[in-house]
C-alpha cells in the first residue's frame, strides 16, 4: 500500500495505515511546512482575474440570460392570462422554480470551481449543477447566512458599506 496517492491539483491523500506510528511526527511538520508554503497576495489574484476573465463573462452572461428568462417565464405563467388548465399552470411554475434553485444554488459553486480547476463552460455549469442537487442543506445554509448578513447591513447601514461587496465577491 503507497504512503500516499496524488488525487489532483497538487493534493495527495495520505495512507495513514503505511505509515509507522514513528513517522507521525514528521507528517505533522509536513503538513505545516505545507500550509505555509503558498499564500496568495495581490499579484496572483490579479494573474487569476485576467486568466478567467473571458469564461466568467461568458458564464455571466449565460446566468443572465437564463436568469431573465426564468423571471419572464414566470410573469407570463402567473399574470399572462394564459387559458391553460390550473394543473398545467402549476406545473410550470413549479419547473421555473426548480430551474430557478439550480440556476441561483448553482452559482455558489461555479465562480470557485472556475478559479481551481481547469474546466470548460460546459463541465462548469454541470458541476455546478452537480453540486446545487446534492448539496441542498449546505446550500441552504449558505442562503441564510448571506440573506442575515444582509439584514444586518441593511440594519447597521453605514458601518456594513463594505459587506455588499464581499458578499459579491463570494458568489
Amino acid at each position: 500500500v503507497p504512503l500516499w496517492e496524488e488525487i489532483g491539483n497538487g493534493i495527495v491523500r495520505v495512507n495513514l495505515a503505511a505509515l509507522p506510528e514513528s513517522q507521525l511526527p514528521w507528517l505533522g511538520q509536513a503538513f505545516l511546512r505545507s500550509a505555509e508554503a503558498h499564500r496568495g497576495n495581490l499579484s496572483d489574484f490579479i494573474e487569476k482575474c485576467k486568466e478567467h476573465f473571458k469564461q466568467g463573462i461568458i458564464v455571466g452572461i449565460i446566468q443572465f440570460a437564463v436568469g431573465a428568462l426564468l423571471s419572464t417565464s414566470l410573469y407570463s405563467w402567473v399574470y399572462g392570462g394564459f387559458e391553460a388548465p390550473s394543473v398545467f399552470r402549476t406545473v410550470a411554475v413549479v419547473v421555473i422554480f426548480v430551474f430557478g434553485y439550480l440556476l441561483l444554488f448553482g452559482s455558489f459553486y461555479i465562480y470557485p470551481m472556475m478559479v481551481s480547476f481547469d474546466l470548460t463552460v460546459k463541465q462548469l455549469i454541470r458541476n455546478s449543477v452537480i453540486l446545487a442537487l446534492t448539496q441542498f442543506w449546505r446550500n441552504i445554509v449558505m442562503l441564510l447566512v448571506m440573506i442575515a448578513l444582509l439584514i444586518l447591513t441593511y440594519l447597521f447601514w453605514p458601518l456594513t458599506l463594505p459587506v455588499p461587496l464581499f458578499l459579491g465577491f463570494t458568489l
